[in-house]
């Protein structure tokens, strides 16, 4: 499972993905889903902005790269940690179930 989490501009993501094909085909259809489902619709140039760095340091842990990444079950990336939001902005389970939950922007 991936997860997006967010709480104004603390975002974060974490995955159980076992390697980066996995995790790329979680996290692009996650977030084409929300794009879809018009989440955050006029401020994805924001939200990208603080997504991509996330999903770059996730896939260069996962190649062996030494990076700021904390790995346990989960590898989890950003300035916002899933302990603080069990839910998260949205997610993809590893049988490709996407869940976008609706949250006001803060």
């Amino acid at each position: 499972m991936t997860k997006l989490y967010k709480n104004g501009d603390q975002m974060g993501i974490s995955t159980d993905a076992v390697d980066e094909s996995q995790f790329m085909g979680q996290i692009t259809t996650l977030l084409a889903e929300m794009v879809e489902a018009k989440t955050y619709e006029g401020d994805w140039e924001f939200q990208l902005r603080f997504w991509l760095p996330n999903i770059v340091d996730i896939c260069c842990k996962m190649r062996g790269y030494k990076v700021d990444v904390i790995e346990k079950r989960w590898i989890c990336a950003g300035s916002y940690s899933p302990d603080q939001d069990t839910e998260g902005v949205a997610s993809i389970s590893n049988k490709n179930e996407v869940k976008i939950n609706r949250v006001a922007l803060p």
